[in-house]
C-alpha cells in the first residue's frame, strides 16, 4: 500500500510547497516531514503546514485509539481561521 500512495502523496506535497509560503516551505519539508510515522502522510502534512505557516500535530483518534502525532511545521498551532484561509 505504501508504494501505491507514494506518487500521489509526493505530488500533493509538491503542490502545497509550490503554492505556499516561499520562506517556510524548504525549511519545513526538510526538517519535519520525516517525524510522522506515515511515510506518505508526513510530507503532505509538513508541506501543508509550511504553506499555511502553521504547526500541525497533536492527539488524534485512529480506529478508536488516541495517538499523539509529532509537531509538523513552524509557527502557531492551526485553528479555524487557518482552515478558512486554506479554502480560499
Amino acid at each position: 500500500m505504501i508504494y501505491f500512495n507514494l506518487i500521489p502523496a509526493r505530488l500533493t506535497a509538491l503542490s502545497y510547497a509550490l503554492c505556499g509560503s516561499n520562506s517556510q516551505r524548504h525549511k519545513v519539508l526538510g526538517s519535519t516531514s520525516q517525524r510522522l510515522y506515515s511515510p506518505n502522510a508526513g510530507p503532505v502534512m509538513a508541506a501543508g503546514a509550511g504553506a499555511l505557516q502553521v504547526k500541525l500535530g497533536g492527539a488524534a483518534v485512529y480506529h478508536g485509539k488516541e495517538k499523539v502525532r509529532p509537531a509538523l511545521g513552524l509557527g502557531e498551532a492551526a485553528n479555524h481561521t487557518h482552515i478558512l484561509a486554506a479554502m480560499h
